[in-house]
């Protein structure tokens, strides 16, 4: 949990947002990627009436973070007067998403929480009825909540305050580190330039593998160029360059695997899935940005010919966060031949030829570079390919004391 009086610059701070932001990526790399895991529930507190527009794209944030399974709690203040019933109600399109109408809630008054946690168990348990309702016919209030608006760092409003003309909130306007090009990280720019080259193997070298703490320096897979195009506008137009469909797909899935949103809109309010629609990408790229989008009703014929292009753990990964079911399972005959073994032998003779090299080295040196060897090889790290690391890390393993301890 975390306020707008929140400092992230102060040490104190600045540590509970970053161990809050590690749990959640752990908690929705568990529950995105580990079938039969218990789904994650999300509330949101709204600070703003205007929030309830916005509240089908955090949704579809949040299954792009957790898998298909998510569960958006909405906690809505100041929408019923005090003796009043709280009330109850689902989402038309989204079941997964509630609503929970209150009253005037007192700061550090954790009650409302508590009631939609449970709430939101016992509809996973299939207990809970309520209304449905359409937002546009959704009974409730205009309001502005005073006690999460106060604060130091926003002394002329907050984040939600209406911006000048032409500043469009997307872009940080208002961040000198954001406005310099790919915001003032080399990693963007190379995670740029190989999705523009269509190089996936490019691709999967920016982008994070295995757990990455809030701290580390990765490329973001929703980076921006001058003209506010992300990556995910980028795939929209590779086939024209004549890319295969397969390598697109693949490039598009890695993009959305790590957090890449269709939704981001460039500087003329496009979106990554209406520009791939309106290029002419395939069916299968349409879909896959369409699903990931929360704009495409139901899966369809070219979605799942979109998951049956990408190898798996990716695959599976994908219809899990799509919550795509009755996806085709995989005999081991057809996984070998969608996963062929490496030849680690060639790796493996390779590396030993660099042992080599390093036993006549300083030991200072030798132990910084096998160091450096055995995070390169190390199996989290090497999702892409993890059967050659595990071999090439054991290997390294049992050769590490005869070159740092000869």
């Amino acid at each position: 949990m975390s306020y707008l009086h929140h400092d992230p610059t102060s040490r104190s701070d600045g540590e509970k947002l970053r161990r809050r932001i590690d749990r959640f990526r752990q908690i929705c790399q568990h529950t995105r990627e580990v079938r039969g895991a218990r789904p994650a529930v999300f509330i949101r507190y709204l600070h703003d009436s205007s929030e309830f527009d916005r509240i089908e794209e955090l949704y579809s944030l949040l299954r792009l973070w957790a898998g298909g399974r998510v569960r958006l709690c909405i906690v809505a203040p100041h929408q019923i007067d005090d003796k009043q019933p709280k009330r109850l109600y689902r989402h038309p399109h989204l079941p997964r998403v509630l609503y929970w109408m209150c009253g005037f809630i007192d700061v550090m008054d954790f009650e409302p929480f508590r009631e939609i946690c449970q709430l939101a168990v016992h509809d996973e348990a299939g207990l809970l009825s309520c209304d449905t309702m359409n937002l546009s016919e959704l009974p409730w209030r205009k309001f502005r909540d005073p006690y999460t608006t106060e604060s130091p760092l926003c002394k002329e409003g907050d984040w939600l305050t209406a911006l000048q003309s032409g500043q469009d909130p997307s872009f940080f306007p208002d961040c000198p580190q954001m406005q310099r090009p790919w915001q003032s990280n080399e990693r963007n720019a190379n995670l740029f330039k190989a999705v523009s080259e269509g190089d996936l193997q490019g691709v999967l070298q920016c982008l994070p593998a295995g757990r990455q703490a809030a701290t580390e320096r990765i490329a973001d897979p929703n980076t921006w160029d001058v003209q506010g195009m992300r990556p995910l506008h980028v795939v929209g137009h590779l086939e024209k360059k004549e890319q295969p469909t397969a390598v697109v797909v693949r490039i598009a899935s890695s993009l959305l695997l790590a957090h890449g949103d269709p939704r981001c809109r460039n500087c003329k309010q496009i979106s990554a899935f209406e520009y791939a629609k309106s290029n002419g990408a395939s069916p299968a790229v349409v879909a896959l940005l369409g699903a990931a989008s929360m704009l495409l009703p139901e899966p369809s014929e070219a979605l799942h010919n979109a998951l049956e292009l990408v190898g798996e753990p990716q695959r599976s990964k994908l219809a899990c966060m799509l919550a795509v079911e009755m996806i085709r399972p995989l005999g081991e005959a057809e996984k070998a031949w969608r996963n062929p073994r490496p030849d680690s032998e060639a790796f493996i003779a390779d590396v030993e030829e660099t042992l080599l090299h390093l036993e006549r080295q300083p030991e200072e040196l030798r132990k910084k570079e096998m160091k450096r060897l055995l995070l390169e090889w190390h199996p989290d790290k090497n999702s892409e390919r993890h059967e050659l690391a595990t071999s090439v890390f054991q290997y390294l393993q049992a050769n590490k004391g005869r070159v740092v301890n000869r």
